[in-house]
């Protein structure tokens, strides 16, 4: 355990990092920790798998999961993480979900956010009440409200066409199945 404000470096390779770090304030540089409950926590070129906490910084670093009010990403990866807040710059992000989402050049798997500003990045599947944007690239768009330039394969109207023809084929097969299989049976 680490105390308040100490901050926790390896001083040699043989040296284990602690699986679990709590405090008032956390700050990691080149360790590997599996756990961190603290109201704060920095990271600088370190590995964690889960972390809870209220204010997150991260720079150079790979985060499993994260539960926090505010998360603030540099140059990183993230894999899950649940956030009032996420800013991430240059990063890799795997499922967000958060309320206020701000990202510049990123790439990311799923994001699901209620307002979201994003710049120069690329995403799988966005679902957003409001979207402000200068270039954004994405494969699914779910979107109330959408300001900027978006570059999308399947955005709302469009998904709602598809799930609305893919219900009528579905429902179509059936029928034909059906009337297959009734005739079998006479």
């Amino acid at each position: 355990m680490s105390d308040q404000g100490v901050p926790i470096t390896p001083e040699s390779e043989d040296q284990t990092s602690p699986a679990e770090v709590s405090g008032d304030m956390v700050n990691l540089s080149q360790v590997a920790v599996e756990n961190v409950n603290a109201e704060q926590v920095r990271l600088s070129s370190s590995s964690v798998d889960q972390i809870t906490s209220d204010e997150v910084e991260v720079r150079q670093s790979f985060m499993n999961q994260v539960k926090s009010e505010s998360c603030s990403v540099d140059s990183s990866m993230l894999v899950s993480s649940q956030s009032g807040s996420l800013t991430a710059a240059d990063s890799v992000l795997g499922f967000v979900r958060t309320e206020n989402l701000g990202m510049n050049d990123c790439a990311s798997g799923v994001l699901y956010a209620q307002s979201a500003g994003i710049n120069d990045s690329t995403i799988g599947l966005l679902v957003a009440q409001q979207v402000q944007t200068t270039s954004v690239r994405t494969g699914v768009l779910l979107a109330g409200k959408v300001e900027g330039n978006v570059d999308t394969y399947l955005d709302t109207p469009r998904a709602l066409l598809v799930g609305v023809t893919a219900g009528v084929a579905m429902g179509l097969v059936v029928f034909a199945l059906n009337l297959i299989a009734g005739k079998r049976r006479s």
